[in-house]
């Protein structure tokens, strides 16, 4: 989803990061070449669970497509996704095809200080981007929304409710840690991050998703 390695730096992208604090920086991760190889230790081992990788505005910072893919999906052998995209993952049985769930995934840009404002933001991309699930990241948040489209069943000429499933996917960034300042205390928000993920398991034969967190 985004936002792969910290790749904040005290200088970067022609601007100073205020984000930059030399005094909490792992010396072991100080720099982006080192946050990407503990990436790859990390995620090497279940490679083969990896369906592909976004880029987040983190990455974006430095990096560019080239070195994104060169860096990150080369070492992985899976496909860089962009900054958004679409996934049609369909699930077969004895050769034939259960049911097909149309994700739209993106890491985001969402910049306001409530997080409803993140699934509210997804809802008016639905307008737009026609799916079953939609994955945002960037906020430092985790949470979901379910909600029905009305739709034509062709097969019986009868009205129908497609489930839709909205979700901000969480973060691993603490907000507060005792004896550390961190950005998030220099620029309080009205809520600290909710740290972990969201996790969804899908039902081909039923055509559910059910959502943990």
């Amino acid at each position: 989803m985004g936002d792969i390695i910290d790749n904040i730096t005290a200088y970067a992208g022609g601007a100073a990061d205020k984000r930059w604090s030399p005094d909490v920086v792992d010396e072991e991760l100080k720099t982006p070449e080192r946050q990407c190889d503990k990436f790859l230790s990390l995620y090497m081992p279940v490679k083969h669970k990896i369906l592909g990788v976004l880029s987040g505005n983190h990455e974006w910072k430095t990096i560019d497509r080239y070195r994104f893919e060169k860096d990150f999906c080369r070492p992985l052998g899976v496909p860089y996704l962009g900054q958004m995209c679409m996934l049609n993952l369909q699930f077969y049985h004895k050769g034939e095809m259960l049911r097909a769930f149309e994700i739209w995934a993106a890491h985001g840009a969402y910049a306001g200080m409530q997080p409803g404002g993140a699934v509210n933001r997804l809802k008016a991309l639905a307008g737009q981007y026609d799916a079953d699930i939609y994955l945002t990241a960037h906020s430092h948040d985790k949470l979901w929304y379910t909600d029905h489209q009305v739709t034509h069943l062709t097969d019986t000429n009868e009205l129908g409710a497609r489930p839709k499933v909205y979700v901000v996917t969480g973060t691993f960034q603490k907000s507060h840690i005792t004896g550390v300042d961190s950005y998030m205390e220099k620029r309080p928000q009205p809520r600290v991050s909710k740290v972990g993920t969201i996790t969804l398991e899908l039902d081909p034969y039923n055509g559910k998703v059910h959502i943990f967190e």
